[in-house]
């Protein structure tokens, strides 16, 4: 959290950059809330993160930091996929010359030990080492202790090869 509000306090005197955040549809909101709070800033949510936002019962300071309104602030949360370089470039295109360039912020767990800066031209995309849930290791040690008759992934469910191969990992000592 205080790597990303430090490297925010630096863009505050760059005006004519568009700063995102990346989040899931729910989740990372202490990363961009932090930020939020500590600079004073307003941060523009679309209207369907805001209502999943409405539903955390979230403290009305934290909800006064945001607007729906895009023009209103460069400061911005979106969704992961957004972070792409070549989707964070569109975005930056998208502003018709407001800004010069884009700092995105990717904070995920699956960034642990690839972290630091991708740029690319007029976008740099910060890898955060950040997670708000238990480790891998903490997940085994819960799944053994629980035994569940069943687990349904939510995360690289896509293909079943990986599926199973996770829920073995998940099983084993």
């Amino acid at each position: 959290l205080e790597a990303c509000l430090d490297a925010c306090r630096l863009l505050l005197s760059s005006p004519r950059t568009l700063v995102l955040f990346g989040s899931y549809s729910i989740g990372k909101e202490r990363v961009y809330l932090h930020v939020a709070r500590e600079l004073n800033i307003t941060l523009h949510v679309d209207a369907a993160k805001r209502r999943m936002l409405d539903c955390l019962g979230l403290p009305p300071e934290d909800l006064a930091c945001l607007t729906a309104d895009v023009a209103a602030t460069r400061w911005r949360v979106v969704p992961m996929v957004a972070l792409r370089l070549d989707r964070a470039r569109a975005l930056l295109q998208q502003c018709g010359g407001k800004y010069d360039s884009c700092v995105a912020f990717r904070p995920s767990g699956w960034c642990f030990g690839r972290g630091g800066a991708r740029r690319h031209g007029d976008v740099t995309v910060h890898e955060v080492a950040y997670s708000e849930h238990s480790s891998f290791d903490e997940l085994r040690a819960c799944v053994h202790d629980l035994a569940p008759s069943r687990i349904i992934p939510t995360v690289n469910c896509h293909r079943a090869d990986k599926v199973r191969e996770m829920l073995q990992l998940l099983r084993s000592k």
